[in-house]
């Protein structure tokens, strides 16, 4: 899925135009917070640091806002900082996390009935979701 998650953010950037020269992409660590301030800090200790930070997921994203703000850093006037799976407390923390919402439960249903259906030899499937993008105070 994370693969999934990457195509789309290089389908965005090429949409959008982007100078492919000056992204910065870093696949280390875990999916916790801690893993996420690390990262976020070594993006930030940059010559140019980014002014935005599209997180893997919302734990990923809190520990980068943890990291921006340990630098004093105004979120999102000098840093954007979002998220991914839109987890409850997305919402609660300051500023508000921006993320993108997946519909985890229907996926989780999806799989479950396609793997049975694989299991009782049909053919193997695939199905999109749709998300959506829930702009909060972090962007």
């Amino acid at each position: 899925m994370i693969e999934q998650r990457h195509a789309g953010y290089l389908d965005a950037l090429k949409g959008a135009r982007h100078r492919a020269g000056r992204r910065v992409q870093m696949f280390r660590g875990g999916w916790d917070p801690a893993s996420g301030e690390t990262m976020a800090e070594s993006l930030l200790s940059l010559k140019e640091p980014p002014t935005a930070i599209m997180a893997g997921n919302d734990l990923l994203a809190v520990g980068a806002l943890r990291a921006a703000r340990m630098r004093g850093l105004k979120i999102p006037g000098q840093l954007a900082v979002a998220g991914f799976n839109n987890f409850q407390f997305s919402a609660f923390v300051e500023p508000a996390l921006s993320t993108v919402a997946i519909p985890a439960y229907d996926m989780g249903e999806a799989a479950a009935t396609m793997l049975i259906d694989h299991l009782e030899g049909g053919r193997p499937q695939s199905k999109e979701f749709p998300v959506e993008l829930v702009l909060r105070g972090s962007t």
